[in-house]
């Protein structure tokens, strides 16, 4: 039995303790940010980081999006960072997961990468489900739409939104390597836990282990796998029902500038990885998931996110031809539309939040343009 501590504002303690695997896990105290409602909770309390130290635990998890700042002073107070788990990234992904088994309809289901989990189902479709994460590759696309088809025999969606970018081929989340740099590592520690959560998860509702959990390169995932197994599998029972807060866990409002020597640096590093093995496994994983959807009467449409002119012009025009060919060449075999808007101009430079991923408005703009060119049935 796993002694686990929560830390952060009390109203979001209970979805964390329906999260938790009662057979592996108790929680047995916890730091509240907001004292004015502690009365909410009625375990024992911790008043301070410090007072972390003289307690008996496992684990502690942070309940909010101030997961990094919390991660800093605990860290260093000594507190391992192998016993620090950032509960946003594990609820955010497996609340969307949990939504397969909702007795609402879903007309239709979106995969990808961050860019696609910007997308704005409900402005595309209003019973619609987003399924995409940041660091999310094809073969858990491939996946979670296998999960979903699963469980909802007799009342599948009508259509898949499959979120690319134009290194999706060449990204594998399980070629992943070590890092030195400390800044990346933690953006992992806060980032991935929901990511490693899901194939976690999805391997295990197949009951398969992939091999690539037992050698992948960087350490930081078994870690990863051991925080997973201390919750209840997202695909197993329905947890929550419909939370529109999650709203909050999208892009941002920021119209923050950036330089644009950035922009190229990335466009340009970006564009240059290509891994051939990488590119022919992900080519076979998508021929396997659009003949899934095929056989399951589910119309594919293939989304790639607009980007700034500037990454645009940076970005390697052998990069960009590879990936229209791979889509042709799949045009001839599959039936899928394809909705390309990288190099559309559509965005301005103030259009996103970051480096590459579009801001609040922009994005509810980018699905509204979504809907309208969609080819409805």
């Amino acid at each position: 039995m796993k002694k686990i501590i929560l830390v952060g504002i009390v109203q979001y303690f209970e979805r964390y303790i329906k999260m938790l695997d009662p057979a592996k896990t108790e929680v047995v105290g916890a730091m509240i940010w907001n004292i004015e409602s502690s009365n909410l909770f009625q375990g024992s309390r911790i008043h301070s980081y410090e007072e972390l130290l003289s307690w008996e635990f496992d684990y502690i998890i942070v309940t909010n999006e101030s997961a990094s700042q919390a991660f800093d002073q605990m860290v260093s107070l000594g507190i391992s960072q192998e016993r620090i788990i950032n509960g946003v990234s594990y609820y955010k992904s497996f609340y969307f997961l949990n939504q397969i088994l909702s007795d609402r309809p879903i007309g239709l289901f979106i995969t990808g990468l961050s860019y696609a989990f910007g997308l704005r189902e409900h402005l595309i479709q209003a019973n619609a489900l987003n399924l995409a994460f940041a660091g999310q590759d094809l073969q858990l696309d491939y996946l979670l739409a296998r999960a979903l088809i699963e469980k909802r025999q007799g009342k599948l969606p009508k259509y898949a939104i499959v979120g690319l970018s134009y290194n999706s081929f060449d990204y594998d989340f399980w070629m992943t390597g070590e890092v030195d740099d400390q800044n990346i590592v933690k953006r992992r520690l806060l980032s991935w836990p929901g990511l490693v959560g899901r194939f976690y998860y999805s391997n295990k509702h197949t009951n398969t282990i992939d091999e690539r959990f037992i050698r992948h390169p960087v350490k930081l995932v078994s870690q990863l796998l051991k925080q997973s197994d201390l919750f209840i599998s997202p695909l197993l029972n329905p947890i929550w029902g419909f939370d529109a807060n999650m709203e909050l866990y999208r892009a941002t409002d920021s119209k923050k500038k950036i330089q644009s020597d950035q922009v190229t640096k990335m466009a340009i590093k970006v564009s240059n990885k290509h891994y051939p093995n990488s590119v022919q496994h992900n080519v076979e994983v998508l021929k396997a998931y659009l003949t899934l959807l095929a056989d399951n009467g589910i119309k594919p449409i293939l989304v790639v996110h607009p980007q700034r002119p500037v990454f645009v012009d940076h970005y390697s025009l052998d990069a960009i031809n590879r990936f229209r060919n791979i889509v042709s060449k799949m045009q001839t075999e599959f039936k899928f539309q394809i909705i390309d808007c990288f190099a559309s101009n559509m965005m301005n430079e103030e259009d996103f939040h970051d480096i590459d991923h579009l801001n609040k408005d922009a994005e509810e703009r980018f699905s509204n343009y979504i809907l309208s060119a969609i080819e409805w049935d």
